[in-house]
């Protein structure tokens, strides 16, 4: 599955995606993705509309968008990810601070 211009939507399988490159895919291939590349969480960026604030969390924090730009009204983010042991933390000003973005780091 191509990653790059994809994106999650609320269904299962995958659908021609409408900003024309790539896929839109359900939950089921999402897990089917984390299970292949031996992952907890698959986190993307840009798709500014579902992350105005951000971040935005799907399929119970399994896919993390940030936006990667503050050009389409939203507040741009950034996610700092500690070794395992760390505390993982969102820095000040950055993005709105969700925990159970990071519920499966732990």
């Amino acid at each position: 599955m191509e990653l790059l211009w994809s994106d999650p939507f609320e269904g299962k399988g995958e659908l021609q995606n409408p900003r024309g490159l790539g896929i839109l895919f359900g939950e089921d291939v999402t897990e089917r993705v984390l299970k292949a590349l031996g992952v907890k969480i698959i986190i993307k960026a840009h798709e500014s509309g579902k992350a105005m604030e951000g971040f935005w969390v799907e399929y119970g924090g399994k896919i993390i968008t940030l936006s990667s730009t503050g050009v389409y009204g939203g507040i741009p983010a950034i996610m700092e990810i500690e070794p395992k042991g760390k505390e993982n933390r969102i820095p000040a000003g950055a993005g709105i601070f969700r925990e159970e973005i990071f519920s499966s780091f732990r």
